[in-house]
């Protein structure tokens, strides 16, 4: 799915624009790379993308209609519920939601916290239930914000690995927000720098 956004604005208070006339075409089935310094818009960006804010001005037109997977700087996961329960709540009733949910868990190594709660796991570890909650639901578009913060250079290898073999394999566009320099370059793909 492509993604246009045409003479985007938006401000809080009508007066102080965080983004100021963005026009850019994020391709069909593609990362594209947001960056910029801290408090420039990026995230603000992807909440409008993911129609959870409202541009002041301008406009976000989509090639399809949008099927949304976020993986948010916050983990956003259900605090009373396992992680097993967590990446099962976004899955579809008709698919086998223990293999897939487990499938992912396994596949970034906390199987073994399949029964835990958020609240008795690492942040590291919430972090990436996060991210296993969003690969696991079927989307044609992923928006990841600051994805691998919490992650030791293990884990942050291993979690991009199993993202990046995804987000190819399901043909998903992906909007990646991030400060690494050395990501953007490992990457190689388009960037957007605010």
């Amino acid at each position: 799915m492509d993604i246009i956004c045409k003479n985007l604005y938006f401000s809080y208070d009508k007066e102080n624009y965080i983004l100021n006339n963005i026009n850019y075409k994020f391709l069909n089935n593609k990362i594209t790379t947001i960056s910029g310094e801290s408090g420039i818009g990026k995230s603000t960006l992807l909440n409008i993308i993911a129609k959870k804010l409202k541009p002041t001005k301008g406009e976000v037109i989509y090639s399809e209609n949008p099927n949304i997977a976020y993986v948010y700087q916050d983990d956003r996961l259900v605090p009373f519920l396992t992680s097993l329960q967590n990446i099962n709540l976004v899955l579809d009733k008709n698919k086998i939601k223990e293999d897939i949910a487990s499938y992912y868990l396994e596949k970034l190594k906390i199987y073994d916290a399949k029964n835990k709660l958020p609240r008795e796991m690492s942040i590291g570890m919430q972090h990436r239930l996060s991210i296993a909650r969003a690969l696991a639901y079927k989307s044609n578009l992923l928006l990841i914000d600051e994805p691998f913060t919490s992650l030791d250079d293990e884990n942050k290898l291993k979690t991009l690995n199993l993202v990046l073999k995804v987000i190819k394999d399901e043909q998903i566009t992906t909007l990646m927000v991030t400060h690494d320099k050395d990501l953007i370059k490992f990457l190689g793909t388009n960037n957007l720098e605010l």
